[in-house]
Formats: C-alpha cells, sequence, structure tokens
C-alpha cells in the first residue's frame, strides 16, 4: 500500500462500516436536490436501472449557500424543496461547481425569483455561461480560484480545482467545520441515492463510463486532497459518503492507475449465427474447469458501460468476433473505442476471430488496440472457421490454460 492510501487509511480509521453511507453529517447541510426513479438513460447513453439522482446542497448559516442547480425539467420541484427548506429567508449565494447542465440549467430561475444571489464559481464557469444563457449574469457573479475561502459564519468553504475530471472547470469544495467534501460528478454513482445497493458496481461503472479518461488528472486531485481531513463526501449524483472512506478513495486510486481490482477473465463475445457462442461456451467449460474465475458479455445484450467496468475491474480480456463486412462487428467497434478512449491498459488480451472467407478479423482488432500502453496482446489468435471443430476445441483449451496463469 503506498502512502497517500495508508494517510487516507489513517483518517478514516474508524469508518470501517460497509453499508453506512448516506448520512449526512450536519443538520445544517440539506439535499435539496432530485431523485428520479424514471429515468432510464444518463446522458443518452448509459443505462439507468435504478435511476439517477441529482444532488443539490443547502448549507444554512449567517449566510445561506446552495451548490449546484438541477435541469430544467426538475426546477420547479427543486425550487419547491428549496422555498420549503428557507422557510421565507432567501439564499445569499449559489455555488456552480462546473457547467454541465444537470448541476447549472435552473440557474436563470433562480436568479429571477432571488434577484440578490450572487453565483459562486470558477472563471471557466462563467465564460461556459456566456456560452449557454442569454441572461448577462455579470452584477450576480463572484469569482473563486484555488485557495480561495469563502466564510458563511461558522462554515468555511475552501475551493479545490480539478481541471478535465470530466469538465474543464471541476471546482471541489471543502467545508473545514463538517470537513465535508463536495466533489461535483467525482465520486458519483448511478441510481439515486436513496437506493440500498452496493457502491462499487455502479460507482465503478459511473468512473468508467464518465471519467476514466482522466486518469492523470485525477492522481493530481487525490495527491491535493491527501492535505484535508475528509469526514464525509457529498458527491452530485449517488449517495453521500460518510463511512468508509478509506475504501472509495482507494478505489479512485486504483482506478485512476488503471489497475485491476481482482484476478479473472472477462469473455466478450460477437456471435451472428451462433458458431462464435459456441466457441465461447467452449472456452468456458474449460475454464470452469481450471477454477479460473470469468465474466461473459455477449455485446448485442451487454450494455458496452458494463462491459467496460468489467474489463477495468479483471486483470484478462477475451475478445471473440466473427469478420463482418470486411472488418469489425458493429458491436465489438463500440466496445473497442470505449476501452482505447479511456485509456485501457496493463491487461491481458486474447482474441478468437471467426471467419468463413476471409480470415483477418484478428489482425484488425489489433490494430485497434495498439497504441494501449502496457498490453500483453497475442502472438497469434485462435482462428476458427465457420463451426468449432476439434482442433478449435484444443486451442481453446489451450487458451484457457494460458488464461488460467496468474
Amino acid at each position: 500500500m503506498n502512502k497517500l492510501l495508508i494517510f487516507f487509511a489513517l483518517i478514516n480509521l474508524l469508518s470501517f462500516c460497509w453499508c453506512e453511507k448516506r448520512k449526512l453529517e450536519s443538520k445544517d447541510i440539506i439535499n435539496i436536490g432530485i431523485n428520479d426513479k424514471t429515468l432510464k438513460e444518463y446522458e443518452g447513453q448509459f443505462p439507468l436501472p435504478n435511476g439517477m439522482s441529482f444532488n443539490s446542497y443547502l448549507i444554512i448559516d449567517d449566510k445561506i449557500l446552495i451548490i449546484n442547480g438541477v435541469k430544467k425539467k426538475y426546477e420547479d420541484e427543486w425550487m419547491k424543496n428549496l422555498q420549503n427548506t428557507l422557510g421565507g429567508k432567501e439564499p445569499d449565494y449559489i455555488l456552480i461547481q462546473h457547467m454541465e447542465l444537470d448541476s447549472s440549467e435552473s440557474l436563470e430561475t433562480l436568479v429571477a425569483k432571488y434577484p440578490k444571489v450572487k453565483i459562486v464559481s470558477s472563471k471557466k464557469s462563467f465564460i461556459l455561461m456566456k456560452k449557454y444563457f442569454k441572461k448577462d449574469f455579470s452584477k450576480n457573479s463572484k469569482e473563486v480560484k484555488e485557495g480561495d475561502e469563502l466564510a458563511l459564519g461558522k462554515h468555511t468553504l475552501h475551493f479545490i480545482t480539478a481541471p478535465m475530471i470530466h469538465w474543464p472547470d471541476i471546482l471541489l469544495t471543502y467545508d473545514s467545520l463538517t470537513q465535508s467534501l463536495f466533489t461535483s460528478d467525482i465520486f458519483g454513482t448511478f441510481g439515486t441515492n436513496d437506493a440500498e445497493e452496493p457502491w462499487d458496481d455502479e460507482g465503478r461503472r459511473f468512473y468508467y463510463s464518465v471519467i476514466g479518461k482522466y486518469g492523470e488528472q485525477v492522481q493530481s486531485l487525490l495527491k491535493k486532497l491527501s492535505g484535508f481531513q475528509i469526514k464525509s463526501i457529498l458527491p452530485n449524483h449517488g449517495p453521500a459518503l460518510s463511512e468508509n472512506l478509506d475504501n472509495y478513495l482507494s478505489l479512485y486510486d486504483k482506478w485512476s492507475k488503471y489497475l485491476p481490482e481482482e484476478e479473472g477473465v472477462v469473455i466478450a463475445y460477437s456471435s451472428v449465427h451462433g458458431n462464435t457462442k459456441v466457441a465461447v461456451d467452449k472456452l468456458a467449460e474449460k475454464l470452469k474447469s481450471l477454477g479460473v474465475k470469468f465474466i461473459i458479455h455477449n455485446l448485442s445484450f451487454s450494455h458496452v458501460s458494463n462491459v467496460v467496468s468489467d474489463a477495468f475491474k479483471y486483470t484478462k480480456l477475451v475478445l471473440a468476433s466473427v469478420t463482418y463486412h470486411d472488418g469489425i462487428y458493429p458491436f465489438m467497434r463500440v466496445l473497442l473505442n470505449f476501452l482505447v478512449a479511456r485509456n485501457y491498459q496493463s491487461r491481458q488480451v486474447s482474441i478468437i476471430e471467426n471467419y468463413s472467407w476471409k480470415p483477418n478479423h484478428g489482425s484488425v482488432l489489433l490494430k485497434k488496440l495498439k497504441n494501449c500502453k502496457n498490453l500483453d496482446l497475442p502472438q497469434q489468435v485462435v482462428s476458427i472457421n465457420s463451426g468449432v471443430k476439434k482442433d478449435d476445441i484444443k486451442n481453446l483449451d489451450a487458451l484457457a490454460v494460458k488464461l488460467s496463469k496468474k
């Protein structure tokens, strides 16, 4: 365990309970955001089996501050939550941590209702606001940068920049009174913040779907955060994290270094007429007999975000596919594009090609991966001509033996 993880483990020594992670520690901090259990997709592409939360926090002190807004479709409910909580008071500030619309689109409505409210954000965010909104917010603007502080009374906020962790204007915020860290989309998950479900799987899928490209930037942020004592993490999406923080911080450290979490094999395949599926089933039988952990994804049915999440979780990946229109089968192409865009690396990759009249599919797959760092790529692919034959089964068994070695 490196020094960074040891530090995080020590400051969170008392936080060892796995599931208790959803309570806000301070009565001054209230989540007035939205749980949308009906939403089916995030960003129009990532499936949401349990909906999605859009958190917005209210800090009530001598000065009242809102952290982030919501999308326009939710602003009526959000404004109702805000006004019911304020009880006739007016907010002094709204902090926009980044200008993605699910955190900011309700800004015009808020300023129309409370024209004296100050908008606290970064220089980059204010530049982006001019692109998104017709209204000129210059009279309401309060620009902050890293190292700046904003005193609300008992609560003092400290600002931490995290550029290009998903967006160029990410601005994390630390409350020194409660030792709470408001993290924008970082440490977020798919799903609503009131769902009792394990964090790791949806947290990993969210990370590699939304943030995964930016490992170097996440590493820089984690070094900054090592200088803060953190008791709770409050993201834009998903539950507040107040226990076992060393688990979440260590996972982010591992994910941003592109290191696998477990020994195991992910088999991702596409099959047109069923012969490639037969080959995958034969490989799985042998892996099972050897006691190797494996997961199979049929790319026609498994969403690419789930496949990518597993591909990063485990040490080995098998790509099994057919030549299609002298190229890559569409769902396999989508998977490869996702992996390459998210800096897939430090894994062992094997390839099974299936062809009838042109045996070049394996070389095409390898070409897509050639620029990925530290991949153990095969010298030879397992090549199957249409149906699976006895010699093919021998080659698949040999591949299983190779995959069984750590």
